[in-house]
């Protein structure tokens, strides 16, 4: 499925860089694994330390939570509160969809780009949430994103549609 998803039996193993989660019912074959993965001390070229951090919390900035037997819960509550800052949107008020029912248009002809904040960034955030935990943005950002080239007004408020949601 992917280059950092790796799955055994009844047991998952996600790697990201230097941060990874194994993931399985029976601890005991979590602890083996991990054991496993120790590398002795003659065997040792780089420096390479194993720490289990117990339950996961958070991983790469993602908030984890059991919910139920079948059931987990994923938020970003730090990216959507930065994303809100750096766009000065702590305090905007609330829609209750992202997108508006007209498409995007590239609207060549009216008021250009006008904000504090830069576009092409506000995009990097609210895609990196619409992939991991907020896929009912995905629509509306990817709208957005069209334009990070050639932004104008109508697109920062469609962008600031997003964040009110």
């Amino acid at each position: 499925m992917d280059a950092c998803h790796f799955m055994k039996k009844n047991m998952i193993c996600l790697v990201y860089v230097d941060d990874t989660i194994i993931a399985s019912p029976d601890s005991e074959a979590i602890e083996l694994k991990s054991t496993g993965l120790r590398v002795s001390t003659d065997e040792q070229r780089h420096q390479f330390q194993l720490r289990d951090e117990g339950e996961v919390g958070d991983f790469l900035g993602i908030r984890i939570e059991k919910l139920g037997s079948r059931k987990i819960n994923l938020t970003q509550t730090g990216l959507i509160n930065e994303v809100l800052k750096v766009s000065d949107m702590e305090t905007c008020n609330l829609v209750e969809t992202p997108a508006f029912t007209t498409a995007l248009g590239s609207n060549k002809d009216g008021l250009l780009f006008d904000e504090s904040w830069k576009y092409a960034t506000i995009i990097g955030m609210l895609m990196y949430l619409a992939s991991n935990s907020r896929p009912d943005i995905s629509f509306a950002v990817h709208q957005c994103a069209q334009f990070t080239h050639a932004s104008q007004h109508s697109h920062a408020i469609a962008v600031k549609r997003i964040l009110r949601y």
